[in-house]
């Protein structure tokens, strides 16, 4: 097999996930023993699995804490079982995540294609596929390129959190009540169960939920699968930590704890259940104890980092995202989080250099977060009074998400300090309306009051826009003097400012109301209308 860029990036992979969770795809044109050749002198045990018709992949993966720390799993021949292994290993593609080695599935280009059109969630379970074909060989050759391998490993993410529509889970829950009148295999027949239990309690189904879990437990605890119960009772728990059911997912990790009391995992999402009930102190309690029994778990450090940063404990908060960084170079949240901790400790320079960081690792981070990176970052250029790196950084920001409203305020914000004031009183106008829209009523008072102080620099529609929601949110009369002496230039706002005084007189104007809202479109004065009902 000849040294390529793809084989070079797939060693570096293993080398990083080396006793930790990770699930690669490997197209092939060549014998396995090939592959193994070169993994296993750099310092790998290579445990190959050829899927014959009564292999089990995945009993197979669930006794990988009897192999050494060095171990890589290689499965192929899929083939052999496509029918049952694609549906199979798809449904329950989250026993991959406590599997603590790395496992290759290699095949055919036709086969791993077939895993991507058959078993999608497993697909994008995935941390990367590798082309190792001589094909791909002379397609590098014509374009090499000295880059630096991309690595895009999924240790610390959760497959069971991922949000799924309704419509999946249902048909999801259809196709493992299929698949219990078919299978004979007891542990098959748990895991299906448990499937159901976890589709169940995504769809807020507790009681077919718990039903079904007390069923996948029962038959556990038939096959003496203290293993499998104990696995089962951490699946509901994260589902239960996820949608924010703290007690009782409390009270699933402790019954984890009690039939595993050396599990770090455990200790540490309960931790995270305590932070979130304010517990902080027993939540440092759980921190502590997942570090003691794995001093390399680098969620533990992250977690206790984020309890230490919601009790203002900056220096510790640092000294934790520090540790897991350590731990954890690709960890993009720790390098967030630390740099909002700089950001609160003046240290603004530090800041930026970790959202840059977070910004780099960008796929690793949670959906909501990039465009927050590009938005912290802007504040942090904004202290610097370096406002047009800000404003740059802003615009990253809603384009990433349209609707974040911290980045139109900001982007508003350093406008002003620009002098740029028009374009200022557009983006506190849309940040307000964006904020009020979120229920967020106090937050978008403050910035469409900040917004109505600029009308003495600005002659603008926003700003008279602004005004009258100013008015309508506080029922100040200041406002309306204010208001009564600006030129508004657009007959909606006039109108609506004639009904609000007209309302203050306390006129029946109903029926105008209803009117306007049959004949306005534009939903920013909707909106408007909206807050003059209800004044």
């Amino acid at each position: 097999m000849i040294y390529t860029q793809q084989l070079k990036e797939l060693l570096n992979e293993l080398k990083l996930a080396e006793g930790k969770n990770c699930l690669l795809f490997v197209i092939l044109d060549k014998s396995q023993n090939d592959l193994i050749e070169i993994i296993e002198p750099r310092g790998f045990k290579v445990n190959r699995i050829y899927l014959e018709k009564e292999v089990n992949l995945l009993e197979l993966l669930i006794k990988w804490e009897e192999t050494p720390e060095n171990t890589v799993y290689l499965a192929h021949g899929l083939s052999n079982q496509f029918l049952w292994v694609l549906g199979y290993l798809n449904l329950h593609r989250d026993l991959f995540y406590d599997i603590k080695r790395p496992v290759i599935i290699s095949g055919s280009e036709y086969e791993i294609g077939e895993i991507a059109r058959y078993a999608p969630d497993l697909w994008r379970f995935r941390s990367r596929t590798y082309d190792l074909t001589e094909k791909k060989i002379r397609e590098k050759e014509e374009r090499f390129t000295m880059s630096l391998a991309e690595l895009e490993p999924m240790y610390y993410i959760l497959p069971i959190f991922e949000d799924e529509d309704e419509e999946k889970l249902k048909e999801r829950i259809k196709v493992d009540e299929y698949l219990l009148g078919t299978v004979r295999d007891d542990y098959k027949k748990a895991e299906l169960y448990m499937s159901l239990a976890i589709s169940y309690l995504k769809l807020d189904d507790f009681e077919r939920g718990k039903r079904s879990f007390e069923k996948s437990t029962e038959i556990k605890e038939k096959l003496s699968d203290k293993k499998g119960i104990s696995i089962n009772y951490k699946r509901v728990a994260d589902i239960f930590l996820w949608k924010g059911h703290l007690e009782e997912a409390v009270r699933f990790y402790s019954s984890v704890l009690e039939l595993n009391p050396n599990l770090a995992e455990a200790y540490s999402r309960r931790g995270a259940a305590y932070d979130e009930l304010n517990q902080h102190e027993r939540a440092i309690e759980d921190y502590n104890k997942a570090i003691e029994i794995n001093p390399n778990n680098a969620e533990a450090y992250y977690s206790r980092g984020v309890t230490y940063t919601d009790l203002n404990q900056y220096e510790r908060a640092v000294e934790d995202y520090n540790k897991a960084i350590e731990l954890n170079p690709i960890l993009a949240v720790a390098y967030y989080n630390r740099g909002f901790v700089y950001d609160k400790l003046n240290q603004y320079e530090r800041a930026i250099e970790d959202y840059d960081k977070a910004i780099e690792l960008g796929e690793h981070l949670p959906d909501d977060k990039d465009s927050q990176a590009y938005t912290n970052r802007g504040i942090a250029y904004d202290k610097l009074n370096q406002h047009e790196r800000a404003i740059q950084d802003y615009n990253k920001a809603i384009k990433l998400n349209p609707d974040l409203a911290e980045a139109y305020v900001n982007r508003g914000s350093s406008y002003s300090e620009i002098g740029r004031y028009e374009e200022a009183t557009r983006d506190l106008k849309k940040g307000g309306i964006l904020l009020l829209n979120s229920e967020r009523v106090e937050d978008s008072t403050e910035v469409f009051s900040t917004c109505f102080d600029f009308r003495d620099s600005v002659e603008s529609i926003d700003v008279a826009y602004c005004g009258l929601a100013l008015f309508f949110l506080r029922r100040d009369k200041k406002v309306l003097s204010e208001l009564k002496i600006m030129r508004i230039r657009d007959k909606i706002l006039i109108k609506i400012f004639e009904l609000a005084l007209r309302r203050l007189e306390n006129e029946d104007i109903s029926d105008e109301i209803i009117k306007l809202e049959e004949e306005e479109k534009r939903e920013d004065l909707r909106l408007l209308i909206r807050l003059l009902k209800e004044t």
